[in-house]
């Protein structure tokens, strides 16, 4: 039992308190149970706490590895349309299976040719390799970049003041594009570049693009073009009317398709994909970067 001492008057607020705490006795007097064993279908408290903890545990685990290979799929690691690369790049798309021993092998011998010279003529040894190799592949491939990008020089006009930017010399061919060659065999045959023993082992790619590409115009502001002017004259020690630009195509490789025999390329390995992003230099070294564009 509370009691008051008078005092004056009680506020409005306080009489209100007092009044709901009472309330609150009452009810829980009436609600209270007559024993306090507990019902045999209710688990203890104990265990429901026990439970519980279990299982936000397991909930944060799983958000947490969640976040992990979401952030880890976030990241795009662009490489060079290598010969190697692309021998990767047909690993990660699942063009070839593990069970596939000459494919296993073709892989040593792009990748580690050094291992193919040494152990290839050892079938004991050899096998040890390609045991290795499959195991490697099993563990890694998924792994292995999708995104690639090239190089292309290009011959541009003089400098528009009006247009602000460059005009691109035979612009048909970059006008209407639905493919683009991303490697080739040229540049000599090596102990790691060699010529493909079978079609599907091919170093030549294409990939088709899934919305067709319009090069014609490079927008360089005022100043830059400038710039990209002098940058030429220190370079070579004189300017010539006929200049070069340097176009960066980077693509994500979403599908090999098939082999394709193409008149004046031979057989070639045929993706699809799409333009992420173009960027255009100066130099090939990448210097002086003039313009950039990305797609959506």
């Amino acid at each position: 039992m509370f009691v008051i001492k008078k005092v004056g008057l009680l506020s409005p607020c306080l009489i209100f308190a007092l009044a709901m705490l009472f309330f609150a006795q009452a009810v829980f007097a009436q609600d209270k149970p007559e024993t306090s064993s507990q019902s045999p279908d209710t688990p203890p408290k104990a265990e429901v706490s026990k439970s519980t903890e279990v299982l936000q545990n397991i909930l944060q685990k799983q958000t947490g590895e969640e976040k992990a290979k979401d952030k880890k799929l976030t990241v795009v690691r662009y490489v060079p349309a290598t010969p190697q690369n692309i021998v990767r790049l047909m690993w990660a798309l699942g063009a070839y299976d593990l069970n596939d021993s000459a494919a296993v092998s073709n892989y040593i011998h792009r990748i580690e040719c050094a291992l193919y010279d040494k152990y290839y003529n050892d079938e004991f040894e050899w096998r040890k390799v390609q045991l290795a190799t499959v195991s490697y592949l099993k563990k890694y491939a998924e792994g292995f970049s999708n995104y690639i990008e090239i190089i292309q020089p290009v011959q541009i006009g003089r400098y528009d003041f009006d247009l602000q930017g460059f005009s691109i010399r035979n612009e048909n061919e970059l006008y209407n594009m639905t493919a683009i060659q991303i490697s080739d065999s040229r540049g000599g045959y090596t102990t790691c570049n060699f010529p493909a023993e079978e079609s599907r082992f091919a170093t030549v790619a294409i990939v088709k693009l899934k919305n067709p590409l319009n090069i014609d115009f490079i927008r360089v502001p005022h100043a830059l073009a400038k710039e990209y002017i002098r940058f030429l004259e220190e370079r070579h020690g004189h300017l010539v009317e006929d200049k070069e630009v340097y176009l960066r195509y980077r693509l994500r490789i979403d599908r090999f398709l098939q082999v394709e025999s193409l008149p004046n390329i031979g057989d070639s390995l045929v993706f699809s994909g799409k333009v992420m992003q173009i960027d255009v230099y100066a130099d090939q070294e990448m210097f002086l970067p003039l313009f950039s564009q990305k797609f959506d």
